[in-house]
């Protein structure tokens, strides 16, 4: 019996040392020590990174003025129909939205440009497989996987002490309800451990590497300003105002009234519902 208990005590700590590690490993990372990260183009994917789908349209607006493609005046955007020939697909989809719905603001365009034109999750792809955010899929069931895999072998292991045990003596009384107890205990430590690292919590998903590489990243254009801080960080205030006019910033994280974010779950949404972007992108 003792070593049953031995081994259950082993399976336990084996099952949370995962999540310790990982959470060891996140903050260790700092912006100086980051591995190069592809990002190409830019600043599209920055400001996916950044703020989400919402931040992607303004980074790709942002360009459109900056290269002289658009311009802003109190909050409406007109395209000048000049310098469009090397323009990439997202940003000539962006164009096409600005020509189109400009003038009704920063926060029209990113409503049309995703319910019609963006396929926000090849982008978010991109970030998901050089680990700066969380993939949909995984920020759902990895803790509770990683709980079910803790759980498996405590059952086995008290399976095999009921089975060797001398039914109804106090220590067998005590092995077992001890060892029926953590059945919860474990398995729930295990989930919240999970669900404590960045990008599994909330509506942002980046991992401690993304917002690092968003602290680190350069911003020595306007388009990257506003990719890595919105509106809010571009030098030029006065141009900035002139851009979004009345409207929020984009980012990842919910505000109260829900119609300013742009959360993960309103990606996969997105592909399916084109409706779902009168709400999601932000007003």
């Amino acid at each position: 019996m003792l070593i049953l208990c031995i081994l259950y005590g082993v399976a336990a700590l084996l099952g949370i040392a995962w999540p310790l590690a990982a959470l060891v490993a996140d903050a260790r990372i700092r912006p100086e020590r980051l591995p190069t990260v592809d990002l190409e183009p830019e600043p599209r994917l920055l400001g996916m990174l950044g703020g989400g789908p919402g931040r992607l349209v303004d980074a790709t607006v942002m360009d459109l003025v900056d290269r002289s493609i658009v311009t802003a005046r109190g909050g409406a955007l007109t395209a000048t129909g000049t310098g469009t020939g090397d323009l990439d697909l997202t940003s000539a989809s962006v164009l096409g939205v600005v020509e189109e719905a400009g003038g009704e603001g920063i926060a029209e365009v990113r409503r049309r440009a995703g319910r019609r034109v963006l396929n926000f999750g090849s982008a978010y792809g991109h970030l998901a497989d050089r680990g700066l955010v969380v993939r949909r899929m995984r920020r759902q069931w990895e803790p509770l996987g990683r709980a079910l895999a803790v759980l498996a072998p405590l059952a086995l292991v008290t399976y095999m002490m009921m089975a060797a045990g001398q039914f109804g003596t106090s220590a067998y009384r005590t092995s077992v309800g001890l060892a029926l107890a953590g059945w919860v205990v474990f398995p729930v430590l295990t989930w919240c451990l999970g669900k404590c690292r960045r990008g599994y919590r909330g509506s942002d998903p980046r991992t401690a590497l993304g917002s690092a590489y968003l602290r680190a990243a350069d911003t020595d254009t306007p388009a990257r300003q506003v990719a890595v801080h919105g509106f809010a960080g571009l030098a030029d205030q006065e141009l900035a105002a002139s851009i979004k006019g009345d409207s929020q910033d984009s980012a990842w994280e919910s505000l109260p009234d829900r119609k300013h974010a742009y959360g993960i779950d309103d990606i996969a949404w997105s592909l399916f519902h084109p409706a779902a972007g009168d709400y999601a992108l932000g007003t």
